[in-house]
């Protein structure tokens, strides 16, 4: 935003500047989606590279990471503001390996990540549910 300000600025003593605006806030407009991809790609393989299991990214809104579940299989509610969206659960691969992400609402719109790789994930889910219980819910 400071650099549109800037440009904004310059344009007002030099008008062809104007050109540049346009043209940098087309660029942020149709970059959007690759740009936010790719922010939250990376840091789902630092914390795959880490061996760490969660991360709070203060720099990512919740709103950007929950479209970037709900392009990536993630089931959400069909109301706009729904609490249920509030942890978002997807599987992707990465390198050939399937992992189970998490993205869920934290403190004034940051993001919690959570990465774990989809045996363990299963795992967890049996020890927590019991694995009678998570021997029929897998039929």
């Amino acid at each position: 935003m400071f650099l549109v300000v800037v440009l904004i600025v310059i344009s007002i003593f030099f008008p062809p500047a104007w050109f540049a605006v346009i043209a940098y806030v087309l660029y942020l407009v149709l970059t959007k989606t690759k740009r936010r991809d790719k922010v939250l790609m990376r840091a789902v393989r630092e914390l795959i590279n880490a061996g760490e299991e969660q991360a709070i990214l203060k720099h990512v809104y919740y709103s950007a990471a929950k479209s970037f579940a709900a392009d990536h299989g993630a089931s959400m509610s069909p109301y706009k503001n729904d609490s249920e969206d509030d942890c978002l659960i997807f599987d992707i691969n990465i390198n050939g390996k399937s992992y189970n992400v998490c993205v869920q609402r934290w403190m004034k719109d940051e993001t919690m990540l959570t990465v774990k790789t989809e045996a363990d994930a299963r795992d967890r889910f049996a020890n927590l549910v019991g694995p009678d219980l998570a021997a029929i819910l897998k039929q």
